[in-house]
């Protein structure tokens, strides 16, 4: 689940229900719904916390295109 959007240069916030929670930064690509369309992404840079992972996505350079 896409929690928000991380600092300026448009990395998002990620609640992962996998099992290690990083588990899910080996999956590729990600399919995201957003108002009922699918676009397939790739993940390509990752940070974590102990709730939430970061993750920067391919074609998202700013928190206005996130």
């Amino acid at each position: 689940r896409i929690a928000g959007i991380y600092g300026i240069k448009g990395w998002l916030k990620v609640i992962s229900y996998t099992r290690p929670k990083d588990k899910i930064l080996t999956y590729s690509p990600w399919i995201i719904s957003h108002e009922d369309v699918l676009s397939e992404v790739r993940v390509t840079g990752s940070g974590k916390t102990d709730k939430t992972l970061r993750v920067a996505l391919e074609g998202i350079t700013d928190r206005d295109i996130a």
